[in-house]
C-alpha cells in the first residue's frame, strides 16, 4: 500500500510527540515494504532521510526488507523491546491464517520498547459495509471496537486515532511499562471482521499469485509446498506435452515412409 502525505505527516507528528528530543537515531521498525506515494520512495529511504534508523520486513524482501514471516513469532523473538516506533500501514490485514492475526499485533508489542511507540493504519470494517471501501482489498478488517479493546486490555496509552485521507483507521499507541500484551486470543480474533472468502474470488486469485509486493500475505509451510509441488508437476506436464508429436504431423512422416518403400 503506498502511504499518503496525511498519513505520513500524521506518524511524524505522533511519534514528535512522544519523543520530544527528536526523532534523530531513533529506531523504526516498518511492517511490509511500504512505498510513499508521494514521494515514490520506498518507506526505507523516506524514514532514514527523516533520521530514523529503519528496518523494514517483508515476505517478499524487496527494496532492503529482511525477510520475516509475521504468521511466525519465532521469527521476532531476538528482537524483544527493540524499536522506538512499530508502524503497521496496511499490512497485518494480509497476514494469513485467521489465527496469525493475533500473531502479527503480539509481534509489534513485542519489538516495540516500553514507552515506544506503535501506529497502525488498516482498512475499516464500517467503511467497507456503509460506504464499499477497500472492496476485495483484503480478508481482515479492523473497528474502533477491536483497537479500543486491545488498548484496554494491554494497558496501552492512547495517543490517537481516526481515519486518513485513504479512509484507513488510524490509531497510535504507547506500550507503557505496565503493558502486557492482552492475553486473550479469542476476544482478540472476534473483534476482527472477516470478508472476501470464496476461494474463486478476485481477491483470493490475487493474493494466491502474490502479485503485489506491498502485500505482505505469508503463506504457510503446507501451502508453500504445495505450490512448490504443483510448480513441479506442471513444469513436468510441460516437457511431456512437448515431447508429444502433433498427430497431423506423425501421419505425414508415416504416409513419406510408406511412399519411399514402395519405390
Amino acid at each position: 500500500m503506498a502511504l499518503g502525505k496525511d498519513l505520513v505527516e500524521r506518524i511524524e507528528r505522533d511519534v514528535a510527540g512522544v519523543y520530544l528530543n527528536g526523532v534523530q537515531g531513533l529506531s523504526m521498525l516498518e511492517f511490509g515494504d511500504q512505498i510513499i506515494k508521494y514521494t515514490q520512495q520506498s518507506g526505507k529511504l523516506y524514514w532514514q532521510g527523516r533520521g530514523f534508523a529503519h528496518t523494514s520486513v517483508d515476505i517478499n524482501a524487496q527494496r532492503g526488507s529482511i525477510p520475516k514471516d509475521l504468521s511466525v513469532f519465532a521469527d521476532f523473538e531476538a528482537w524483544h523491546n527493540t524499536f522506538d516506533v512499530v508502524y503497521n500501514a496496511g499490512t497485518t490485514e494480509h497476514v494469513e491464517p485467521y489465527d496469525a492475526q493475533y500473531t502479527s499485533f503480539r509481534i509489534a508489542d513485542h519489538c516495540t520498547k516500553p514507552g515506544g511507540v506503535m501506529i497502525h493504519a488498516v482498512p475499516c470494517v464500517d467503511r467497507l459495509d456503509t460506504l464499499g471501501i477497500f472492496r476485495e482489498h483484503c480478508h481482515y478488517y479492523y473497528s474502533h471496537a477491536f483497537f479500543d479493546t486491545l488498548i484496554n486490555k494491554s494497558g496501552y496509552q492512547l495517543i490517537d486515532r481516526g481515519y486518513t485521507q485513504q479512509n484507513l483507521l488510524y490509531y497510535a499507541f504507547r506500550k507503557t511499562h505496565n503493558s502486557v500484551f492482552m492475553a486473550n486470543r479469542d476476544l482478540f480474533l472476534a473483534n476482527i471482521a472477516v470478508r472476501h472468502t470464496s476461494p474463486k474470488g478476485a481477491l483470493s486469485l490475487r493474493i494466491a499469485r502474490l502479485q503485489d509486493n506491498n502485500y505482505l500475505y505469508q503463506e504457510s509451510a503446507e501451502r508453500l509446498e504445495a505450490k512448490r509441488l504443483k510448480e513441479q508437476a506442471n513444469q513436468l506436464a510441460e516437457r511431456n506435452r512437448k515431447r508429444v508429436k502433433n498427430p497431423q504431423t506423425t501421419m505425414i512422416v508415416e504416409n513419406n515412409r510408406q511412399r519411399l518403400k514402395s519405390n
